[in-house]
């Protein structure tokens, strides 16, 4: 099954830049301002990890499980 773009606001699973590295597995739509690869003079705009919140919360993505305790 396949949501419809206006159902996802944008939030979608792509190939990206993360603060973790290249092509990683993020949110289309979700950036944050960050260091890339460790150049602290140049902040640029990196995607957040797949899934975000956002996703999470529209039900695009499966909730984590919750923590052992």
């Amino acid at each position: 099954m396949t949501t419809p773009a206006a159902e996802t606001f944008g939030h979608e699973p792509t190939c990206g830049i993360s603060l973790f590295g290249l092509a990683e597995t993020v949110c289309a739509r979700c950036t944050e301002r960050g260091v890339w690869y460790g150049d602290a003079n140049e902040l640029r705009s990196v995607h957040i990890l797949w899934p975000c919140t956002s996703a999470t919360v529209l039900g695009l993505a499966p909730r984590p499980a919750p923590a052992a305790g």
